[in-house]
């Protein structure tokens, strides 16, 4: 099925340009600006189904943030997000309670890496795996890889196999990105600009080189992640031909080229960071400081979400939600407990809420079957085709 871009969402607001992780814990997602040079961490919530963002309070505990946490590394495990500052060699855990964010700093133990930046990281069962990266007080490439048990808060060395040409790749590239693990076994490194490709497999922990058809293809600006256990590179390839979007078509060693419907790809610019998959859907989040146009102006940050196994009702609420009248089209036909789901509308008042409370309960008894089933109904009702 062909993919579909579902939203396309600008944040004008100077303090949402500037987030520098995006993360979910359970059903919410949350960005967070850990640049510190604010005095502390700035927050917000997404709202998921209309990209609504709200300001989260967060409170410090025991410790000063520092000037900067530049090439952070962020991952979730249970209820907590875990971010190591790799060049301060410190773990900050945030967890989530009435509705405010916490922060503390945790000490770990063991083989901790020293001080670098420019490292692969990525989730793996209870760890935070990290590869690579350059080491500022030996100044030179590190081609190691770490675990940090996220449960005990201890770091341990993998004794990884891998060739003497793929140890001297590592050796020469300072900064790698990390994709995500395929498949529950296979973690993906990326070298700077796509010059180099590399496989560990986590079972075995050996390294093998990823050669396959197409790679001179991807552009040199891109950002990778996996998704239904697949690997994509999604890049700026030129003013020409704007973003593209391929696949890793491993049984076949290819590189393929994807499209995606449903409006205009976004373009993505050399800090174009934040990327957040969750299920079938992948969020891409513009995380710089200042937005720059063509025209020398600042612009406004973005964020755009694909969808990569799209149904009826996504390729429905992506059209109307392209438009003003889209939007005051779903506000006048579905309820508004549903419409407030796609659509936020800012000038409902707090006392409202109460009442939304009960026509959810109402709604809930009247549509058995889901959404789906009462857009087609209330569209016959007003007489509109399918």
């Amino acid at each position: 099925a062909t993919m579909l871009w579902v939203a396309h969402e600008s944040f004008d607001d100077r303090d949402r340009k500037k987030a520098k992780y995006t993360f979910a814990i359970g059903s919410r997602i949350y960005l967070l600006n850990a640049s510190f040079n604010t005095g502390g961490f700035l927050m917000s919530e997404l709202n998921p189904r209309n990209y609504e963002l709200k300001k989260v309070e967060v409170q410090l505990h025991d410790f000063v943030p520092p000037h900067s946490v530049y090439g952070g590394s962020l991952v979730v495990h249970g209820d907590r997000a875990y971010l190591w500052h790799a060049r301060g060699q410190k773990l900050y855990v945030g967890w989530i309670e009435d509705d405010n964010c916490h922060w503390t700093v945790e000490e770990t133990r063991g083989a901790v890496p020293t001080g670098r930046y420019g490292n692969a990281h990525c989730k793996w069962e209870n760890s935070m795996l990290l590869h690579g990266g350059f080491e500022e007080e030996v100044m030179a490439a590190n081609g190691d890889t770490y675990a940090l048990d996220l449960d005990t808060k201890i770091w341990s060395l993998r004794n990884t196999v891998a060739s003497q040409e793929i140890r001297s790749a590592f050796a020469s590239s300072h900064r790698w990105e990390g994709c995500g693990v395929v498949e529950d076994k296979r973690m993906h490194v990326i070298g700077s600009k796509g010059e180099a490709h590399y496989v560990l497999d986590l079972s075995t922990n050996h390294w093998s080189q990823m050669v396959a058809n197409g790679a001179a293809d991807l552009p040199i600006v891109f950002n990778a992640f996996c998704a239904c256990d697949r690997l994509f590179v999604y890049g700026f390839r030129s003013p020409e031909e704007g973003s593209v979007l391929y696949r890793l078509d491993e049984e076949g060693s290819e590189w393929v080229q994807v499209h995606a419907s449903g409006g205009r790809s976004p373009r993505l610019s050399s800090m174009y960071q934040n990327i957040l998959v969750i299920g079938t859907r992948v969020f891409f989040i513009e995380g710089i400081e200042r937005v720059e146009r063509f025209d020398g102006d600042e612009g406004s940050a973005s964020m755009s979400v694909l969808e990569l196994n799209p149904n009826l009702f996504d390729h429905a609420a992506s059209v109307l939600l392209r438009s003003e009248k889209g939007k005051e089209a779903i506000r006048n036909i579905l309820p508004r407990y549903l419409s407030n789901q796609l659509v936020h509308d800012k000038s409902e008042k707090e006392s409202e809420e109460i009442e939304d409370g009960r026509e959810q309960k109402e709604v809930d008894q009247r549509m058995p079957f889901g959404l789906l089933s009462e857009i087609r109904l209330q569209r016959t009702r007003h007489g509109l085709g399918e």
